[in-house]
């Protein structure tokens, strides 16, 4: 689906929703965790500031997609985005390898720490709060067929999820003496992990994918209906720029048929593939007409 502008409006929204939320659970998290030496919480608190730096990634990525294609850059800028996640996933595991070395530091040293209700209290609001914002980024990515908000929903639930962490962690505080140690350990993998995601789904795309079963369907419906004379759809390539996606394929047509009469065929195909956003160029290869 292209970047309307309705899209944009939307994706800007929930982008700098998703920034001014993180920021002040970022704030009252460190506080709370520097005041009673929660590594856990610290952990935590730089874990929802990188979902800040990430949306904010999203919104300067839909910024950079409303640029225009120009000469030195014929398919538009939006791959700008996958290249900025890479860095945030680099600065990310730096984040994640620090807070796991002090987790590991605190375990060895056996260190304890006692919660305060205040800590309790953020918690259980920042799980009610990114729990929410899960749900609304992934409904509108699913509506709306936008990548960057799937990435940023993830976000959302990884926080969610460090949050029910800690509680459960606050739980067995009584039970397990460096419960604090531990919680900061599972914390640390949670950003590991959520780094590695970032960087997996941006690098994948700068690389080069595999065009997905589902997708050969679509073409192969499509093509199927321009033309019974099309045979052996196949050698299918597939390049993203962000929401502009170009694909190649070869289709067979017999070798009688006039030169407009292809140009036809596959200006038709080009026409009834676009509607899925795929810019096709069509190979044509001749066969015998028997």
């Amino acid at each position: 689906m292209k970047v309307t502008r309705d899209l944009y409006k939307i994706g800007l929204i929930l982008g700098w929703l998703s920034i001014v939320i993180n920021l002040v659970l970022f704030f009252f998290k460190l506080r709370i965790g520097i005041k009673i030496d929660s590594i856990a919480l610290k952990a935590d608190a730089w874990h929802t500031l990188s979902d800040s730096l990430t949306s904010l990634m999203m919104v300067a990525g839909f910024i950079i997609a409303k640029r225009p294609p120009d000469e030195d850059h014929p398919f538009g800028h939006e791959r700008a985005e996958k290249i900025s996640s890479i860095l945030i996933g680099f600065m990310l595991i730096l984040v994640g390898l620090n807070f796991f070395k002090g987790s590991i530091s605190r375990l060895i040293n056996n260190v304890t720490v006692s919660f305060n209700f205040a800590s309790i209290i953020v918690q259980v609001s920042c799980a009610i709060i990114k729990q929410m914002l899960s749900f609304t980024s992934f409904y509108y990515s699913k509506k709306l067929s936008l990548t960057s908000l799937k990435a940023d929903a993830w976000h959302h639930q990884s926080d969610a999820i460090t949050s029910y962490l800690f509680l459960i962690g606050v739980g067995l505080s009584g039970i397990i003496r460096a419960v604090d140690a531990y919680l900061g350990i599972l914390i640390s993998i949670a950003i590991l992990w959520t780094a590695i995601d970032i960087m997996r789904h941006s690098i994948s795309p700068l690389l080069g994918e595999n065009v997905s079963e589902e997708l050969k369907k679509k073409v192969y419906d499509e093509v199927s209906k321009v033309d019974s004379r099309i045979s052996n759809i196949h050698h299918f390539h597939m390049h993203r720029y962000g929401s502009h996606v170009e694909i190649t394929f070869h289709i067979r047509l017999p070798k009688d048929i006039t030169l407009e009469e292809a140009h036809n065929i596959t200006n038709q195909i080009e026409k009834n593939l676009i509607k899925y956003n795929l810019h096709a160029t069509v190979h044509i290869e001749p066969y015998e007409n028997k």
